[in-house]
């Protein structure tokens, strides 16, 4: 599964901020519906594929390639500048990427994922179209890094720890930018020629959020590449970002995640996730109760 739409994202941040124009779609709930069941997973163990050894550099290596030094919080520009290093580095040895908590690049991938580095998005003392306008370049990089991980772990190149750390960083994400996006919204000028259009961007880029969420929802039915604290881990990151992510998603949008986890929650051999499975669900169901009020 590639976990793309925050490039989506961006490019409909960039068109309703002055740029070009792109759609986005939702799944099908009956797709889901119809979906095979999730296979039992194996018996997990430290010696297993999902613990694959650490073979990355050291720090020093990646900062010696290029990668900007780590000891101050990244902008967009320089987390794209340690993407460009990486890429190369992955494309002739994935198991050389970066690794959480790792001994020899741990501090790097801390700054790859660092709530510092998002700050500048969620700074209510800047214009809500600033923050939005200076997070296009950072969502980008950040969804790419996040792809570029997601490959490696199917190889078992790297772990699912990786994964988790970088999806539940760009879940964060998402919650800066909705809510830039809902006080950008009411400051657009209902008379100018492009209202219509800058409006139905923001509506595809809260679309195309609920279509990342159902994706990183997606990662949780694939227990051969992920162990079970993680995939419970990437459910708290979640339950984290739906209070202020799910309210403004389309009906349909959320019709097919609330779809997506009942179906999860019901199937016997996901009851390994619980109690987190059952406690994102519940928030779900909460969050959609208030809405109805």
């Amino acid at each position: 599964m590639r976990y793309c739409l925050l490039i989506l994202v961006s490019m409909l941040l960039g068109s309703t901020l002055g740029c070009g124009e792109r759609e986005v779609a939702i799944g099908g709930i009956d797709d889901i519906k119809a979906a095979p069941a999730v296979p039992t997973p194996a018996p997990q163990t430290s010696s297993t594929k999902l613990d694959p050894p650490d073979r990355s550099l050291k720090t020093s290596e990646y900062l010696d390639a290029g990668v900007p030094a780590i000891d101050h919080p990244w902008t967009g520009n320089e987390l794209a500048e340690a993407l460009k290093v990486l890429k190369s580095i992955s494309q002739s040895e994935p198991s050389r990427l970066p690794r959480y908590k790792s001994d020899r690049s741990g501090d790097l991938f801390t700054r790859i994922t660092s709530d510092e580095n998002r700050k500048p998005f969620s700074d209510e003392t800047r214009s809500a179209k600033d923050r939005l306008s200076d997070s296009i370049t950072y969502i980008d990089a950040s969804n790419q890094m996040t792809n570029m991980y997601l490959e490696a772990a199917q190889l078992q190149a790297v772990g699912g720890e990786e994964v988790v750390e970088l999806v539940g960083s760009n879940l964060q994400l998402a919650i800066a930018i909705v809510k830039a996006i809902d006080e950008y919204a009411p400051t657009l000028d209902k008379s100018e020629s492009g209202y219509a259009y800058r409006v139905n961007n923001l509506k595809a880029i809260q679309n195309a959020l609920g279509v990342m969420i159902s994706g990183s929802i997606q990662l949780l039915a694939e227990p051969r590449t992920y162990k079970s604290p993680e995939l419970k881990r990437l459910i708290v990151y979640q339950q984290d970002s739906v209070a202020v992510i799910f309210p403004d998603l389309s009906k349909e949008a959320q019709d097919e995640i609330k779809t997506r986890l009942d179906k999860y929650s019901k199937d016997g051999q996901m009851s390994y996730l619980n109690p987190e499975l059952g406690n994102l669900v519940s928030k779900i169901n909460e969050v959609a109760a208030q809405q109805k009020k």
